[in-house]
């Protein structure tokens, strides 16, 4: 099952929310956790130092191979993110089939997780469509305030 965490507005708890819930079903199941925000919270969240990674989501938006990018870290699978990725956006102009890239590379490595929890960036750019066209599921974390 793949799930992805989005919403287009910050600070509303996305990777607060994919960490946690990554973390909870980790106890009994096989997850795998994909940052595909270019700030790399949730990298930073599991104490992967960014600057050391040989492979990020960045590598498997331009290049695939998401398995090279996989990371083991207290029990759950990630693929983590740097802020490279905020400049795959514009090298991916232009490339036909760019929204189908994150959901190819899942589609291969699927059947070894019970789940996949997608982290998303605040925005309705290239990486949420991209997590969107994956995903099975969608959860929408929302503030309860007037403006959200």
């Amino acid at each position: 099952m793949i799930i992805s965490i989005a919403n287009q507005k910050g600070g509303c708890g996305k990777t607060t929310t994919a960490a946690n819930l990554g973390a909870l079903l980790a106890k009994k199941h096989r997850v795998l956790l994909v940052d595909i925000d270019p700030q790399g919270n949730l990298t930073t969240h599991f104490g992967i130092n960014k600057a050391n990674q040989k492979h990020t989501i960045y590598d498997v938006m331009l290049n695939g191979r998401i398995e090279d990018a996989i990371i083991r870290k207290d029990g759950i699978d990630i693929v983590p993110s740097t802020i490279d990725l905020a400049g795959a956006e514009v090298e991916l102009t232009g490339k036909i089939g760019r929204e189908y890239i994150l959901d190819n590379e899942l589609k291969r490595i699927s059947r070894k997780y019970d789940f996949i929890i997608i982290d998303t960036p605040p925005s309705l750019g290239i990486f949420t469509i991209n997590s969107l066209v994956a995903s099975d599921y969608v959860l929408i974390p929302v503030q309860a305030e007037f403006f959200a």
